[in-house]
This record gives structure tokens, C-alpha cells and sequence, in this order.
């Protein structure tokens, strides 16, 4: 690989991974684009590892929370609390996009993986982004104390909003997550759209989704490193060291974006990444049409 070509698609990675933009219709593209070869399962891995040691580090106080009162309750040592309960609430809003992941794998591969498609995901699901948030806004408005929780909330308020979420709530999450699944939905784009309808105010929404990302995450490296153990001639061009600094790469900006992403949540709100999806969408149905895409 070319360096310019392992550091657009590790800025790729990093800047869209955790923003309602679809790091995967940006990475077709981009090959797409600029011609590039296929960089192999190998580079895919490393920039999905950087990812999620960023949110892991991001969140790392509430993961040891988790974990230390998991262990606790596993042990008969202290209660069923809300850390546990986040945990759980994150297992069960994952297996829908996991089955249906295993299940659709290669029907997605085959006829998904179109340009056609990621313009219409990219355009459909940003406008349903803003009605989500229009909607979450009308809904806060009706009681002045929650459109007040919603700008004030700590870290702690929000974890605490997640875990007292209902299973209906859960279950809307996890199910629309499965429509991640096509390229240019944008996994995060698509929780937050769900979290927003399910009434679960905005940062809250953004946090389960974050959170939501380590699980799909792991997995799909899981998936893609048995891919790469499990085959006789490794396809793709990266070495080691593209690899290594494209890991670098997107672990530094997945953990800026979500930072940016987190502190601006409430003064910007959706509106910027949905008129970016439109404008993507229409550049890419442009591309289209003269053949460039």
C-alpha cells in the first residue's frame, strides 16, 4: 500500500466511524474513487482494532464499573446493579444485528455492496435521522424538566437513563441496528435514529450507541481475523507496518471524534450530519451518472 492510500483510509476509519456518516459507504467509495487494490482482511482488521481500543479508553470508567460489579454479582458479592444492567441491556440490543450479520453475510457481500445503494441509504436514512430528532425535541418540550435533563445530564445521569431504559426501548435499538448491516446506513446513525424515537434523550442515545460499538465491533474483528488465520493465500497489499499506522491512525481520531462528537451533541445537535449525508448522497448518484462511481 501506498502511504497516502493507508492514511485517507485510516482518517476514513477514524473520522466516521462513531459520527452518523457510514465509515463503510466512505471506505467503498474511496476505493472506489481513487482505484485503489484491495487492501486485504489484515488492514480492515487493524483499523476496526484502532476503533475499539478508542472507545474502550473513551469509556473506561464505566467498562471497569461493568465489569467489577458483573464480577461482584457473579460471585454472590454485591447486587444486580445499573452497571449490570447496562451490560445486559448491550447484549441484548446486539444479538438481532449478530444473527442477522451471520445470516446475511454474503447475501450483502454479493448485491448490497452497490454505489446505487449507498446513495439511497445515505440520503433516506439521514432524513430519517432529523425526523428522529425532531421528534425526541417535540417530546422533551412537552415537560420542561426532561428538555432541561436533556442539556444537563453528567456521565453519570446518562449511564443511569440507560440502564432504566425499558426492553421495548432495548429491542428497538438492537433491531434497527440490523440495517447497519447495508452499507451507507451508518451503524451509529442508525442506534441514534432508534434511541431518539425510543424517547431516550440525546446523549444518552449517543452513549448506548458507543457502547453499543464494542460488542459489533469485537465481533467483526473476531469474524474477520478467523477469515484471516483460517486462509491459505492472504489476499490484499498492506504489510505489517501499514497495518500498525493504520491502527495508530484510527485509534487517535475514533477517540477525538467521539470526544468532538459528545461535546457539541447538544449545541449542534443532528443537522450538520444530516445535511452532509444529503450532499454525500447526491455527489454520489452524480458520480453515478458520469460513470466515475
Amino acid at each position: 500500500m501506498s502511504l497516502l492510500q493507508v492514511i485517507v483510509l485510516s482518517l476514513i476509519q477514524g473520522l466516521t466511524e462513531f459520527i452518523p456518516v457510514s465509515s463503510s459507504a466512505h471506505l467503498i467509495l474511496s476505493q472506489t474513487f481513487f482505484s485503489w487494490p484491495d487492501q486485504g482482511i489484515a488492514f480492515d482488521v487493524a483499523l476496526h482494532v484502532g476503533s475499539l481500543f478508542a472507545v474502550l479508553i473513551y469509556f473506561r470508567q464505566i467498562v471497569l464499573r461493568i465489569i467489577f460489579s458483573c464480577v461482584k454479582f457473579a460471585l454472590r458479592k454485591g447486587p444486580f446493579d445499573e452497571n449490570c444492567k447496562i451490560l445486559l441491556w448491550m447484549f441484548i440490543a446486539t444479538i438481532p444485528c449478530g444473527l442477522a450479520g451471520i445470516i446475511f453475510h454474503d447475501f450483502i457481500d454479493i448485491y448490497l455492496h452497490q454505489n446505487w445503494v449507498i446513495g439511497c441509504t445515505t440520503i433516506i436514512f439521514g432524513i430519517l435521522l432529523y425526523i428522529a430528532q425532531v421528534a425526541n425535541k417535540a417530546n422533551a418540550h412537552k415537560n420542561s424538566n426532561q428538555s432541561t435533563k436533556a442539556i444537563m445530564q453528567s456521565d453519570d445521569e446518562v449511564y443511569s437513563e440507560i440502564a432504566k431504559m425499558s426492553l421495548k426501548q432495548v429491542l428497538l435499538v438492537g433491531f434497527a441496528q440490523i440495517l447497519a448491516l447495508i452499507p451507507g446506513t451508518s451503524r451509529s446513525g442508525i442506534t441514534l435514529t432508534a434511541g431518539l424515537f425510543a424517547k431516550v434523550t440525546p446523549k444518552a442515545a449517543a452513549v448506548f450507541s458507543f457502547l453499543l460499538s464494542m460488542p459489533i465491533i469485537f465481533c467483526s474483528g473476531l469474524l474477520e481475523g478467523y477469515k484471516l488465520v483460517t486462509k491459505t493465500n492472504i489476499d490484499g497489499i498492506a504489510s505489517i507496518s501499514d497495518c500498525i499506522i493504520g491502527g495508530v491512525i484510527s485509534f487517535v481520531f475514533s477517540f477525538l471524534v467521539i470526544k468532538i462528537f459528545l461535546d457539541l451533541l447538544n449545541r449542534l445537535g443532528m443537522a450538520p450530519y444530516v445535511i452532509y449525508r444529503i450532499i454525500l448522497g447526491i455527489v454520489i448518484f452524480t458520480m453515478i451518472g458520469y460513470g466515475i462511481a
